[in-house]
């Protein structure tokens, strides 16, 4: 493997990581307190795992999820991790294309189109 390729894996590397993070944090900012009234209509076992998702996402990006729970700052933060979510994907879709030709061309199509729409 050459040095650009290896480069390039390594950018691909992180861009999937970034994805990762701002999917999680995306995720986080739109999912249910545990007070809402609305848990009633679940299982159990849903709004546990939600929950502690939610624990998992909190103990992970601490300094992330303290901002989204900020009544300054939360709007602005949720609004810049949807960006980055949105880009991150974009950009995979360039970098790393699932296919060749026509077919990659269609994929890229599609990326632009869908972007920036985070489906979750």
């Amino acid at each position: 493997m050459t040095t650009t390729t290896n480069r390039q894996q390594q950018a691909i590397d992180r861009l999937h990581l970034l994805t990762d993070k701002y999917m999680q944090l995306v995720w986080y900012a739109r999912s249910m307190p545990t007070d809402d009234p609305s848990w009633e209509a679940y299982p159990s076992h849903i709004k546990e795992g939600a929950l502690n998702s939610q624990a998992r996402v909190e103990e992970h990006f601490p300094d992330e999820t303290d901002s989204l729970a900020c009544p300054d700052s939360g709007d602005w933060e949720h609004g810049f991790n949807s960006g980055m979510l949105a880009a991150a994907r974009l950009l995979l879709a360039y970098l790393h294309p699932q296919a060749d030709g026509a077919e990659w061309d269609q994929q890229i199509e599609d990326a632009e189109e869908e972007f920036p729409a985070l489906y979750i």
